[in-house]
């Protein structure tokens, strides 16, 4: 619905030829879903999104290069991979925003997999991800966890962010991961041993297992260990979450 905007797209459309990494294209606002409002930054409003096709796929060997190799000869579409993804959409002021110097701009920090429309307002919207820079640029387990950070909350500052802190140095890395675990995803809990130095101990069964990778067909994380059992150890207050309590437990549980 606005020339401009199109002509930009089909722009990077046309430039593509065998490289499909900076090919732009329409995103139907009606093929997201479970639109929330994240945060605001230089550019405008942020929204985290699923999406439900993904994006399209650029995998094919040059050497065997033909446009069908791209797309479903079946249905004579594009492939794609990711679908029902997780993407962030970033507000656009006005179609005059939407340049190549300000895509390039944009893609220092994102991937960047074309425009939408909000209906309702009228607003021009990019769908992207975050980038990891510590990750050559890739779409690492870190910016996986940041999509869900708007999911949960222990209803205390402190703990977020350091549960948060864990995740986002977490990279491609689990095993260092903290989450948080709703109470009633535990059961059979019990008074196991008498109060250590760290507070009283528990014991019960975790019904979900603990994180060990993502799954992108279902946009969560697979697990291991459902129903295990775990310790469960009072702590006295927030203050005694640090890195240096976290280590000392975890030498105790090991």
């Amino acid at each position: 619905g606005n020339n401009d905007i199109d002509k930009f797209i089909q722009d990077t459309q046309l430039s593509s030829h065998k490289d499909l990494k900076e090919v732009l294209e329409w995103i139907p606002y009606d093929r997201l879903y479970n639109i929330k409002y994240i945060a605001e930054d230089e550019f405008g409003k942020v929204y985290r999104a699923n999406w439900i096709d993904g994006y399209i796929i650029s995998d094919i060997d040059d050497r065997e290069y033909n446009i069908f190799s791209y797309r479903n000869i079946e249905y004579q579409d594009w492939k794609r991979e990711g679908h029902n993804m997780f993407v962030n959409l970033k507000s656009l002021n006005n179609s005059e925003n939407i340049t190549i110097e300000f895509t390039n701009k944009i893609k220092i920090d994102y991937e960047i997999y074309g425009i939408t429309q909000d209906p309702e307002t009228k607003n021009y919207l990019m769908v992207l991800n975050n980038k990891c820079k510590e990750c050559n640029n890739s779409i690492c387990k870190t910016i996986y966890f940041q999509h869900k950070f708007i999911n949960w909350t222990s209803g205390n500052d402190d703990i977020d962010k350091f549960i948060q802190d864990t995740q986002l140095s977490s990279h491609n890395d689990l095993k260092e991961v903290l989450e948080w675990i709703p109470y009633d995803r535990l059961y059979n809990i019990k008074y196991s041993i008498a109060g250590d130095e760290f507070g009283k101990v528990y014991r019960a069964n975790w019904i979900d297992g603990y994180i060990t990778n993502w799954n992108s067909k279902n946009q969560d994380w697979k697990r291991k260990g459902y129903n295990m059992f775990v310790n469960l150890k009072s702590l006295n207050n927030s203050e005694n979450i640090t890195i240096e309590f976290t280590n000392k437990n975890m030498k105790f549980m090991e």
